[in-house]
């Protein structure tokens, strides 16, 4: 059962040509103004963010890191919760990822720390 993505849930990170991509969480959460979990409104990350960057950082100190390899901008892809909405936006959830917009295919997943582990999306209980 997914748990929810917050805002400091980082993606994994990723190696593109000379550039490895550090795991970094997602900027600008969306706050829920009417889900609340223990008295308290959700922040949550959607698919509907708008990109976020990613500085490259060389992993070969010979061959540096040069635009436009870096910054890369990253897009929420949400491929495991596809039903459950806050507020007219698919949350992500464990399992989902990001993916660098400059290099398609390229998923980076999201890792621990979620939030609110009471919390499951799609879990079938009420």
């Amino acid at each position: 059962m997914p748990l929810l993505v917050g805002p400091d849930t980082p993606d994994s990170p990723s190696i593109n040509g000379p550039c490895l991509f550090p795991a970094k969480p997602v900027t600008s959460p969306q706050v829920s103004p009417n889900i609340f979990i223990n008295g308290d409104p959700v922040e949550f990350i959607h698919n509907a963010i708008p990109p976020d960057s990613v500085e490259g950082q060389p992993n070969n100190p010979l061959i540096p890191c040069i635009p436009p390899l870096t910054p890369a901008l990253r897009q929420v892809v949400t491929s495991v919760n596809t039903s459950v909405f806050f507020n007219n936006l698919l949350p992500a959830v464990q399992g989902d990822a990001t993916e660098l917009t400059s290099v398609p295919g390229t998923k980076r997943v999201f890792v621990a720390p979620f939030q609110h582990p009471n919390v499951i999306i799609g879990g079938g209980v009420a």
